[in-house]
């Protein structure tokens, strides 16, 4: 009698992402401080820790000693897919990972876990599906032309031709949230720091790919990163600032896989930048600003 196949596969994950499921102990550390779980009405479904163990119950259903005897355990496939709705809720903020007891490194662990399920054929998410066409045919999720890469210019901001100091925009702040490149620029001139852009030379970063576990679908991901890296090298950037979070890890984290080596210059965060004039002496403050303030960045 041949005996069922497993439901689910074990692609994407390496042998230590294998054994973090195993290394949940379930203490609950990470539910106190997720914030979709909170936003979305303490849902457990969104919980990591319940993430981390149904995907580890459907592992032991498919390949534990009684899958071994008698075959794997059939997985609904309604499961499965409910599985991927609940991974993909997940904003890959990182809080899990910074407060788990174990130390489990859940952000690579969910981009695995959904590169995983894109194979499998119940990922992405919705119109997520659309992203490596629209990258690779137009170098951005959102069917934007490349000619308007600096359309959210305005007449008082001063981008250098010549710079060892790029400012990689990326797609979301030139095109949809544009008052973040706008602060950005206005910063970088106000502090008489001269930057280079790319313009219609920068690609997408391939966060969108990345993060939404499509980076194994053709070759779109490590051109776009090949392409970004190539561009800032041959305009001579020695440092490239980024104020989207997204970008920023795509260029310290995939960018360098992608390219094999480190890459040809440092990759900084607006936020380190500025820290760096705080601590130089070259940002003065003009006037008092007596309210209190959150920062967040998040990451794509």
């Amino acid at each position: 009698m041949a005996k069922n196949k497993p439901a689910i596969s074990l692609e994407n994950f390496t042998p230590t992402q294998l054994m973090e499921f195993d290394a949940c102990t379930r203490c609950g550390e990470c539910v106190k401080y997720c914030p979709t779980y909170n936003a979305r009405n303490k849902d457990q479904a969104i919980e990591p820790r319940d993430k981390i163990l149904r995907w580890r119950e459907y592992v032991t259903k498919s390949y534990g000693w009684k899958a071994k005897l008698f075959g794997p355990a059939a997985i609904p496939q309604e499961d499965i897919k409910k599985y991927t709705d609940d991974l993909y809720n997940c904003t890959t903020c990182g809080m899990c990972g910074t407060v788990c007891c174990a130390g489990i490194d859940t952000i690579e662990l969910w981009e695995s876990n959904r590169a995983n399920l894109v194979k499998h054929g119940t990922g992405p998410y919705g119109k997520q599906s659309l992203f490596p066409k629209l990258i690779g045919e137009g170098h951005n999720p959102y069917l934007k032309q490349q000619k308007d890469r600096l359309a959210w210019m305005t007449p008082d901001i001063k981008i250098a031709d010549k710079s060892d100091i790029a400012y990689f925009i990326g797609c979301t702040a030139g095109y949809n949230q544009q008052a973040l490149c706008v602060s950005t620029a206005r910063i970088l001139n106000k502090l008489n720091v001269p930057f280079m852009v790319l313009g219609e030379d920068e690609w997408c970063c391939a966060s969108a790919l990345i993060r939404t576990g499509q980076q194994h679908l053709g070759e779109v991901p490590k051109q776009a990163a090949l392409h970004n890296v190539e561009a800032l090298k041959a305009r001579g950037a020695k440092r490239v600032v980024f104020a989207c979070a997204g970008c920023f890890r795509a260029a310290k984290i995939d960018w360098p896989r992608a390219y094999g080596k480190p890459l040809p210059f440092e990759a900084i965060h607006m936020s380190q930048f500025l820290a760096e004039q705080m601590d130089a002496g070259k940002i003065k403050w003009e006037k008092s600003f007596d309210k209190t303030v959150t920062y967040h960045e998040g990451v794509f």
